[in-house]
């Protein structure tokens, strides 16, 4: 399902942009299992290479999915892998998930450094490789990402800082996991975003006016220190007070 998922965006992305060719760099476990789905998948439409940045797949999962590749071009060697991302239009980042430690190694920091220096489009899988999906940290030549497939529930890192500078645009994957899984989390996790907040406020009749929605008194700053009066200013307009008073 997330490999479908995946090839599914990656497939729309690639014809709203006009590309004929999609790159993987893969990693060497089920994240690249995910990516060996999809390129099975759009190997049917585009001129697909998987590159095998980190050796041989480990997973048994991730090897039945490399076994059922056709069509695709396969490349092992590093300078062969190189030369291709320089050459490619969208670069596929499935080197590491959500279970990277530590830091990337000169080897892939050049890879995302040369996909940047040729203009590519760079997707990640799940999470942008180098980011922890829990803190929202980053490893030294993380790419930056034109956008990010995240699978099953988007991560709480990828919302957090730096690595949010480094998602772009969030697209989310069901794979399948029930509510009762989520329901047994301890502890939950929500985005408030704007359409969240606008449920929340009630409606305002036409006719309505500033004695209508309550007087605010604000007892904040200081001539000198005033921040915090003007922070609280603006917090009661856009909260849509009728009436303000600041002392």
């Amino acid at each position: 399902r997330a490999g479908t998922g995946l090839a599914e965006h990656l497939s729309q992305f690639a014809q709203d942009a006009e590309y004929t060719a999609i790159l993987f760099l893969c990693g060497n476990g089920n994240n690249a299992g995910d990516c060996f789905v999809a390129a099975r998948l759009l190997a049917k439409q585009f001129k697909v290479t998987v590159c095998m940045v980190n050796g041989q797949v480990k997973t048994r999962t991730a090897h039945m999915q490399y076994c059922a590749m056709k069509n695709v071009t396969v490349l092992t060697d590093s300078e062969e892998i190189k030369n291709a991302v320089r050459q490619a239009q969208i670069v596929v980042d499935g080197v590491f998930g959500i279970g990277f430690r530590g830091e990337l190694s000169p080897y892939f920091q050049e890879l995302f450094a040369i996909a940047a220096e040729a203009g590519a489009d760079c997707i990640a899988v799940d999470i942008p490789s180098g980011g922890s999906g829990l803190s929202g940290t980053v490893a030294e030549g993380t790419p930056h990402c034109t956008a990010t497939i995240t699978f099953g529930a988007a991560k709480l890192g990828l919302f957090l800082t730096p690595l949010s500078e480094y998602c772009g645009a969030i697209y989310l994957v069901e794979i399948g996991i029930p509510q009762e899984a989520f329901d047994q989390l301890y502890y939950p996790v929500t985005r408030i975003s704007a359409d969240t907040v606008r449920e929340k406020l009630p409606t305002r009749p036409p006719h309505a006016h500033k004695g209508s929605f309550g007087k605010l008194l604000s007892i904040a700053g200081s001539r000198c220190m005033p921040g915090a009066a003007i922070l609280a200013s603006q917090a009661a307009l856009r909260c849509g007070v009728g009436t303000y008073c600041l002392g």
